[in-house]
């Protein structure tokens, strides 16, 4: 209930949202806290809505692009991409001659083009008289991954949704994951979403009491 010149009595589903809202200074996501409560988002929303034009609570809304990880995510996570599992042969000479790739694709089951549309975008080789040359930047990818791959590594171990801009704080490259994923849609799509956080209206003073 509010503490002021009214008290107010709630009902189970205003009680148990807006008790998480008073232990929460900063506020909370929608859907977190459908999941803290047990309750459906729906159910949340109109609890939340009513709050709102009561002036109890504030909701913001503001998009968030969510990594929505694709048929083949376990393969960029585990480092099974065509343009991986070439890699080695190109950096090891420096160099690898066109038939040898189409040889080395058709023994792996591999797709000649996915190898150089997605190595090139990586920077990883380029093309010089027909061969794949080895970048600069080819010797460190083997040692270790990419900004997509640990990105759909984030997406695929939790249930948990992973937006592009919660990469930084695991110190991944946004720019570069959001680039090369965004047209590899087998991978992973990158979905634009509104997100909805409610606080408790600043200056009030509340309390919740059980009835």
């Amino acid at each position: 209930r509010k503490i002021g010149p009214m008290s107010i009595r709630l009902n189970e589903d205003q009680n148990s949202v807006l008790s998480l809202l008073v232990r929460s200074a900063e506020g909370a996501a929608i859907e977190d806290l459908a999941a803290s409560t047990g309750r459906d988002q729906s159910v949340v929303m109109a609890v939340l809505t009513e709050a709102e034009s009561r002036k109890w609570v504030e909701i913001e809304t503001r998009p968030r692009d969510q990594i929505v990880p694709g048929a083949r995510a376990a393969d960029a996570v585990e480092g099974r991409l065509p343009e991986r599992l070439v890699l080695p042969a190109i950096v090891e000479g420096g160099r690898l001659a066109m038939a040898s790739l189409v040889a080395l694709a058709k023994e792996r089951g591999l797709v000649v083009s996915e190898i150089v549309k997605w190595g090139g975008a990586r920077g990883w080789f380029g093309r010089d008289k027909g061969d794949l040359v080895a970048s600069p930047e080819a010797k460190a990818a083997l040692e270790g991954r990419d900004a997509d791959e640990r990105a759909l590594e984030l997406a695929t171990k939790g249930e948990a949704p992973v937006y592009v801009d919660d990469l930084p704080a695991s110190g991944i490259d946004a720019a570069r994951a959001e680039k090369l994923l965004k047209s590899r849609p087998d991978v992973a799509k990158i979905k634009s979403r509104n997100l909805r956080r409610a606080r408790l209206t600043p200056g009030e003073l509340w309390r919740i009491d059980r009835h």
